[in-house]
């Protein structure tokens, strides 16, 4: 409950700032916007479809059970969201990094960013292979992922694309500390604070999962990440003057900002308690405060984020 009412205001402020945005205004840039959303309408669909076509028998974890019921949701398909939200999580990571300075000057900009595209790529399947291997060499009699294999070739499968992962991230940290002029040591050096982030991340995602709350901690991190960020550069830039209107405030002064914010927060607890106590969790409210319909929301907020910076 407290990850859907701070994370939605996130939501709608994200995509409010990013339509009144001056360089969003013209027409090529309102029309990506529009392809995005129509994307994003496409991968409810898709997870529509994952949610029903498939079982929920997947896993025997009682966390992905309990998100099961609560979500309506099979494990593949909230599998799917994770890894779409990691994404997500670690592009704005990474962006953060480039806005706050911790980077430095980078001299070749568009290198740096093949290699944290590859780098986020990279991590994300080792963490999708260790599920993997977490799920083949389960404990359950009989095993829930391919339970007819056996002895040295069930390991294999298990820990084969792990191995081609962990490679995978050696290989990409050679090839750009190569391409920078560096030795891996230095480069390592370089950006360790990013490279820390991204190890935090994935740190913070197992936390929530063996303290059986999934994703929720995950989304939470990135929402206070934005919402730190966003302060730090609205302080870094100053107080802008008084502002023609509501909304320039909102986007430009950092007290603006923070009311808005907080504002909709309380704003959207007082909705849900209503939503709750006066209609019992149904009517209309269902489709933007319940568990099953904040998936839906996160995709397209996913989806629409990627419009080019």
């Amino acid at each position: 409950m407290v990850m859907r009412y701070v994370t939605l205001p996130h939501y709608g402020i994200g995509f409010l700032f990013m339509a009144a945005s001056a360089r969003n205004r013209t027409v090529g840039r309102r029309a990506s916007i529009a392809g995005l959303l129509v994307l994003g309408g496409l991968l409810c669909l898709g997870y529509a479809f994952l949610g029903t076509a498939f079982s929920n028998e997947m896993t025997g974890s009682k966390t992905m059970r309990f998100h099961w019921s609560e979500t309506g949701a099979s494990p593949l398909a909230l599998y799917a969201i994770l890894f779409y939200f990691l994404a997500h999580e670690l592009r704005d990571q990474a962006m953060f990094y480039v806005a706050t300075d911790s980077s430095g000057v980078i001299a070749d900009r568009p290198l740096f960013d093949r290699f944290v595209n590859w780098l986020i790529g990279l991590s994300i399947g080792t963490f999708a292979t260790v599920i993997w291997s977490a799920l083949v060499l389960g404990q359950q009699s009989p095993a829930l992922v391919l339970p007819e294999l056996t002895g040295n070739l069930r390991a294999v499968i298990a820990l084969a694309p792990v191995a081609f992962c962990v490679l995978g991230l050696g290989a990409l940290a050679r090839w750009y500390a190569h391409a920078t002029g560096q030795t891996v040591k230095e480069m390592g050096d370089r950006h360790g604070p990013l490279i820390r982030v991204f190890v935090g991340v994935f740190l913070w995602i197992s936390l929530g999962f063996a303290l059986r709350l999934g994703i929720y901690l995950l989304i939470l991190f990135h929402v206070v990440g934005w919402y730190v960020f966003t302060c730090y550069k609205l302080k870094e830039r100053g107080q802008a003057s008084p502002a023609a209107d509501w909304l320039t405030w909102t986007r430009t002064n950092l007290s603006g900002f923070r009311t808005l914010h907080v504002g909709l927060v309380v704003a959207f607890i007082a909705v849900g308690a209503v939503w709750t106590y006066g209609f019992e969790g149904h009517g209309p409210l269902w489709y933007v405060l319940a568990p099953g319909a904040f998936l839906y929301w996160t995709i397209t907020h996913i989806t629409v984020s990627f419009l080019p910076r």
